[in-house]
């Protein structure tokens, strides 16, 4: 609070324009509880000053009481985006229209916190995403799962990319739906339980593994099992197996503890031969 104090009294005693910057609602109250403490403690401060704190406090009111515009967010936000980075990247831009050649597919979590693109500092281009609960990849199957397989097919076959990285993170809520399930497999939604069951392996070996640890703790196991259920279930489509094996296309699992800020990067030895043709 001290930091932000100061730099609105640096603001009020200031002839320049005024400009208030994007703030949560509870950084607003307390600005503006710093203001008004300001105003009642300092009686000798000059009239223009005085009025400077008084005025910067009232913008301040009425932008915490601002309703959110969903719209207005998506206007400033794609803006922000041209004027920061399209217009200041032609060359790149120029080329992307022309096509994309990832280095990288990723399988990320949905979760609103683990962009994979701000994690890595990924740039347009550089990485072919699919985002679902719980980050995890299903086995190959052509009905059930054939989103996935899609997305799996042209990455592999099409884009050529060279690496499929399978990312977990920190506190997943789908992890923690998975461990949460009972042991008979009931189930109480219509979609999350049983997909995330598709590491329901990875499930029972933390639960074999860490019988000893905490429920918070044995999620975190499970938060890095899965993955390498996921980098295992991706050996099942026979594209990925034969990249695989001829060592045109790497697998690697990845855990981001956005509580940490720490990031966790490990490979998968499947000791694979060359298929035989008799």
């Amino acid at each position: 609070m001290a930091g932000k104090f100061r730099k609105c009294a640096m603001l009020c005693c200031s002839r320049k324009p005024v400009v208030i910057e994007e703030m949560g609602k509870d950084e607003y109250e307390e600005a503006i509880a710093g203001l008004n403490k300001l105003l009642s403690e300092k009686d000798q401060l000059e009239d223009v000053a005085a009025a400077k704190i008084r005025q910067l406090t009232a913008e301040l009111e009425a932008t915490a009481k601002k309703p959110f515009d969903p719209v207005e967010r998506i206007k400033t936000g794609f803006k922000h985006y041209k004027k920061e980075n399209y217009e200041k990247n032609p060359t790149l831009y120029g080329e992307l229209a022309k096509g994309q050649s990832p280095k990288f597919m990723v399988f990320a979590c949905a979760d609103s916190r683990v962009c994979p693109s701000v994690i890595l500092n990924f740039q347009p281009g550089e990485a072919f995403v699919v985002r679902n609960i719980a980050n995890m990849v299903p086995p190959y199957d052509q009905t059930k799962y054939s989103g996935a397989g899609a997305a799996i097919e042209y990455a592999v076959l099409h884009l050529k990319v060279e690496n499929i990285v399978v990312i977990g993170h920190s506190c997943c809520g789908g992890i923690k739906g998975l461990m949460s399930i009972p042991d008979d497999g009931s189930t109480s939604s219509d979609f999350i339980e049983d997909w995330v069951k598709i590491c329901l392996l990875a499930k029972a070996k933390v639960k074999a593994a860490c019988s000893d640890l905490d429920f918070t703790e044995q999620c975190t196991n499970l938060e890095k099992e899965a993955v390498n259920v996921s980098l295992g279930n991706l050996l099942t489509y026979p594209f990925v197996r034969e990249a695989v094996t001829k060592k045109t296309l790497a697998l690697k699992g990845g855990h981001y503890d956005f509580v940490k800020g720490s990031f966790e990067l490990w490979d998968l030895d499947f000791n694979l031969l060359p298929a035989l043709t008799i």
